[in-house]
């Protein structure tokens, strides 16, 4: 780098650094440079720690989030949006909301169906504790539930991907059996329960099964019997529940019936009452029995267009995603052998192989970041103090990983990220050891009191800058909720290598840099001249004419304190001036092979007109030669394939999505830009989404505003309002208004006199429509651990139109002057039975309703959500959103309000978490270094660094032309430690040199030429360090990389130039 400093001015001897030689810490070094043996098992246990927790860390491509949301489901057949709000909705929210630890609730009340989204408060790390009580509060809604609203279904959402999705395909050309493909896939899941390390295995596109008992509504008329009397009677029939225990002092047993259905004959054999008193018949008599799917069903999918039942299955987190997919493989491999011929087993996505592929690249980058500071720390220090350096990577790295073990951090793209963030940060410890050895002997130390000497006298600057980094980084650790637990262990593995690097730079390091300068310092050293390559190879890079010129330089700014403080303001203040124009962005999208379409139709569109469209969809998006595999998943949302897809939509016929492999991840953003452009032109009728993955925590739109007030008609037409001056923005693609869309609803009015006259009520009225348009539910079959429903209802009647529902048939009172009376002869004599068309006793008309109504902890809203093309900004589109509805004189009226969501709620609720501990760390970083320091003024010099290294790291972002976002505040406060750092070391030496604390000005400039060797190599190892990710990260660490790594040249300048003229003005004095 530069040749020696002049030894004259430096102020520094042996008699000044001699009675430090007992400090405990350094006394501490000496015994491992003395004892080669406590040094070498010290090594070794480090390293069998260290590589030990490396097998034995579970690995996954991502954090684990922990599940604080769950869903709950609950179907209310034939109601509107409005009746399923108030009867199930608004019941079920009333009892969540006595739990205290709830955060919010979200529902959606669809006609037929009530969907409420409950997420528990950040503060929760243990939901499983939570939950159970907020099961029994949808338990104790139950009975405040209408009559026909079915069971609530609750269910916990996992925030985590499926380790592996495969498929059972039918190949066969004829009619798919999809009670073949859902046997198999129940047995194949079976199977994967019994390999070690699974945790949870879910079927999609199931479509179940059920017993249909299809009724003969000729034969029910003439017998007057209705489909309810069947269902009544059946569930009789089927006795499940025991009659209790018989009791003796010899034994107890157990007594049950034995008149539960177990087949299908058993239901047939079941004797029907008929309307003549005393006159029964076999339910075979009248109805055809039959086992199969459900009609409609709301559960289909397919893989590349060929009917599919996909079994999803998660994996424990305690366990090696690596070794449990080898263990599966034989499992896989022989139920493929068993199939059938029309069915195949077929791969969806297999995490492992993009768990390998982060941890290869992230591996590549870390090896590349060690090669480029071993050449960096060569080129500067020679290859004594780079083998040193260098030692002390892998050292703290296995370090780390024994750390991780201990506090459970597995192995994903997050923890070995703060590993490689680390790289040129827990080097400048050892750095600055190393080279303060090499200084120590030179100025005629023993090995031994030369290790001593720098321990004494760096001990407390070391632990101040380390501690500096340690706070720096604490926000991120302790934040909580989601983003905290997304890159809560990039803080934590930081934190734990630069702590590590602290203790080997102030113990095994010194003695090490001791024994092999050693041979130096007392010999060939002195007085040489070594050549060019020589010196390079022994101490680095010495340019005379370099230094001399440096040294005129520190001349004219220490002599002119106010030019060096105005030069070490410049570049920050410019970076604070950019960052006035930084666009915000929360997270980058995924740079992953996949994406992800969700297409939705009309409101009232049915299960058969999504499927027709997305067939057509799906053979269009097989004419791109990058798409490798296609699958759709029909009135439900997607498996969670990526740890932040999430269901967000069940039982929707109008609603498919569909998951899109790609060979290759290379311009993704560029195809589904385009594919956007050509899908919407090409399907108008449906609004289809083509979805770059996200990183970070999820949400449904990128950008989303939520109105809240008390009129519901008033709320839609203000949402509309918005949604029509967000349409004409640019890089809008979809808008959606939630209480705009409708569908039709049928309404039938009874005439109360009519019916009477036929001997109905409206109840009854109400049980024979349901029971023709709906089935009803008449037991269950048990077939070992799976129990089939049985569903009875007219032959015929799920294809209904509105006249027919008209013309269609009520069993009367016999006698009717305007029924169809009907004489059945019996055995046991005539059967009469009247019939009179719906027509006569009621009227039917159709008028739009609203298709769902949403509620934000209980309130009703209009959720106004905006889509955008892919790599657009959110924060550019809400500002510009915001700036329109202020141009066109929008404006709220008194009683309503407005709220963000999407992408902005998420970003301001995380950066609101990371700052809320930043003050208290705040006082932490300044107390340690004050004491370190001995001095308010120094801490408040100090202080004032870590602000100019925040515009430093904004000026880079603007520079490389990067985002404002989540990793970039990340890269900011590492910048923040790595500056304070480099400034720290140097005040303390000029603190250090007592010409330089009197204000000697050739003193001062040499003091800052014997320190600049190792604030470059810092400088330059923290670039190398950082140059991977910049280069090749992907569009997720580029930001956090240009942060730390272009901002800390600007830091470099503030030490070396800032802090000394500072020093000079306002501590040191001549």
């Amino acid at each position: 780098m530069m040749s020696a400093p002049k030894s004259s001015a430096s102020g520094s001897s042996t008699d000044i650094t001699a009675g430090h030689l007992n400090h405990p810490v350094g006394r501490l070094s000496a015994m491992f440079y003395k004892d080669l043996r406590l040094t070498t098992l010290t090594l070794l246990l480090i390293a069998a720690s260290g590589i030990s927790s490396f097998f034995v860390l579970t690995r996954r491509e991502d954090p684990m989030l922990t599940p604080r949301v769950a869903q709950v489901s609950t179907i209310f057949p034939g109601a509107n949006a409005e009746r399923v709000e108030a009867l199930v909705t608004e019941k079920i929210e009333r009892k969540l909301r006595d739990v205290p630890e709830i955060k919010r609730l979200m529902s959606n009340s669809r006609a037929g169906a009530s969907f409420i989204t409950i997420e528990l408060m950040d503060e929760v790390t243990d939901p499983a504790r939570i939950w159970p009580r907020v099961r029994g509060k949808v338990e104790d809604s139950i009975s405040l539930l209408p009559k026909g609203a079915l069971r609530p279904e609750f269910d916990e959402v996992e925030m985590s991907a499926y380790a592996w999705i495969g498929g059972l395909t039918w190949t066969d050309p004829s009619q798919p059996s999809y009670a073949v493909l859902r046997r198999l896939a129940l047995e194949l899941k079976d199977q994967l329960l019994t390999v070690e390390g699974t945790k949870r295995i879910d079927l999609y596109g199931d479509p179940k099964e059920e017993v249909l008992v299809e009724l003969d509504a000729t034969q029910m008329a003439a017998t007057g019997i209705t489909p309810a009397m069947i269902a009544r009677r059946l569930s009789a029939a089927d006795v499940k529940s025991s009659a209790g225990m018989l009791r003796s002092d010899s034994a107890e047993t157990v007594v049950q019936f034995n008149n539960q259905f177990d087949s299908l004959e058993d239901i047939a054999d079941a004797e029907i009452d008929t309307a003549t008193p005393g006159y029964s018949l076999r339910l075979k008599d009248i109805a055809t029995l039959s086992r199969g799917t459900p009609e409609p069903s709301l559960d289909k999918a397919v893989l590349d267009g060929r009917p599919t039942v996909f079994v999803g299955v998660f994996l424990r987190n305690d366990y090696r995603i690596d070794r449990w997919t080898k263990a599966i493989a034989p499992v896989l491999q022989s139920f493929s052998q068993s199939l059938p011929p029309s069915v195949k087993l077929e791969l969806l996505m297999e995490q492992n192989g993009y768990v390998s592929q982060r941890m290869n690249s992230l591996a590549s980058n870390m090896l590349m970041g060690i090669v480029a500071v071993t050449v960096a720390t060569f080129l500067l220090m020679g290859w004594r103090s780079s083998l040193l350096v260098t030692a002390t990577l892998p050292i703290a790295s296995l370090m780390v990983l024994t750390g991780m073990r201990i506090l459970d951090i597995p192995i994903h793209q997050m923890s070995v990220t703060g590993l490689i963030i680390a790289l040129g940060m827990l080097i400048d410890n050892a750095i600055i050891a190393a080279d303060e050895v090499e200084i120590s002997l030179r100025r005629g130390f023993s090995a031994a009191d030369a290790a001593l000497d720098m321990v004494a006298r760096l001990f407390a600057p070391l632990v101040a800058s380390t501690l500096t980094t340690v706070f720096a980084f604490a926000p991120i650790a302790l934040m909580e909720g989601p983003s905290g637990e997304f890159v809560g262990s990039i803080a934590l593995t930081v934190i734990m290598a630069v702590t590590c690097s602290l203790f080997l730079s102030l113990t095994i390091l010194p003695a090490m840099a001791a024994w092999l300068q050693d041979r130096v310092a007392h010999g060939t050293y002195q007085g040489e001249r070594f050549h060019f390559f020589r010196q390079l190879w022994r101490h680095g890079i010495a340019i005379d004419w370099l230094t001399e010129a440096y040294r005129r330089s520190l001349r004219f700014i220490v002599a002119y304190p106010i030019s060096g403080i105005a030069l070490g303001l410049a570049l920050p203040v410019l970076g604070f001036v950019a960052a006035t124009q930084l666009p915000e962005q929360f997270f980058p999208p995924s740079d992953r092979d996949q994406f992800h379409i969700e297409i939705e139709m009309d409101s009232q569109a049915s299960m058969s007109q999504t499927q027709q469209l997305v067939n057509r969809l799906d053979q269009r998006l097989k004419t791109e030669d990058r798409v490798r595999q296609t699958a759709w998943f029909f009135g439900n949302s997607v498996p969670s394939f990526y740890y932040n897809v999430i269901t967000r939509v069940k039982n929707t016929p109008n609603y498919a999505h569909g998951v899109i492999n790609l060979q290759g991840s290379h311009q993704i953003g560029d195809l589904i830009r385009r594919l956007q452009v050509e899908l919407d032109h090409e399907f108008p009728e449906a609004r289809v989404l083509v979805r770059q993955l996200e990183q970070g925590p999820p949400f449904d739109a990128p950008v989303e505003l939520r109105i809240f007030g008390p009129d519901i008609d008033r709320l839609a037409l203000l949402g509309e309002q918005v949604r029509l001056i967000g349409s004409k923005l640019p890089n809008v693609i979809h808008t959606k208004s939630t209480l705009s869309s409708s569908r039709p609803m049928a309404h039938i009015k009874v005439n109360a006199g009519q019916a009477g006259w036929a001997g109905l009520t409206e109840q009854e009225i109400s049980d024979q429509l349901f029971s023709r348009l709906e089935g009803l539910q008449a037991g269950t079959i048990i077939e070992e651990t799976e129990e089939l429903p049985v569903r009875v209802r007219l032959a015929g009647q799920h294809n209904v139109s509105l006249d027919t529902l008209r013309e269609s048939g009520l069993i009367a009172s016999p006698g009717l002057t305007n029924a169809t009376t009907t004489r059945s002869d019996t055995a046991n004599g005539p059967v009469l039975t009247s019939v009179v068309p719906v027509s006569s006793v009621a009227e039917i008309d159709l008028s739009p309703q609203r298709a769902v109504i949403p509620r934000y902890g209980g309130v009703r809203m209009d959720e106004i959500k905006f889509y955008l093309t892919a790599g657009t900004l959110p924060a550019t589109i809400l500002k510009q959103l915001q700036q329109a509805m202020e141009a066109q004189g929008f404006s709220l009226p008194s009683g309503y309000r407005l709220d963000l969501g999407g992408e902005a709620k998420e970003r301001n609720s995380a950066v609101s978490r990371l700052m809320a501990n930043v003050s208290i760390l705040l006082v932490g970083m300044v107390a340690s270094m004050a004491i370190a320091q001995g001095s308010f003024r120094l801490t408040g010099m100090m202080a004032f660094v870590g602000i100019l290294s925040i515009g430093l790291g904004m000026g880079a972002l603007w520079c490389f032309d990067f985002s404002f976002g989540f990793m970039a505040i990340i890269g900011t406060m590492g910048l923040v430690g790595v500056a304070v750092n480099d400034s720290i070391v140097v005040a303390s030496s000029l603190k250090a040199n007592p010409l330089a604390r009197q204000g000697d000005q050739e003193a001062m400039v040499e003091t800052i030429i014997e320190v600049t060797r190792h604030v470059l190599a810092t400088t330059v190892t923290t670039v190398a360090g950082f140059l991977p990710l910049m280069l090749g990260g992907g569009a997720f660490w580029p930001p956090l990389a240009v942060t730390i790594g272009a901002g800390v040249l600007g830091a470099t300048l503030i030490a070396l130039v800032f802090v000394p003229c500072a020093m000079r003005l306002i501590y040191l004095r001549p």
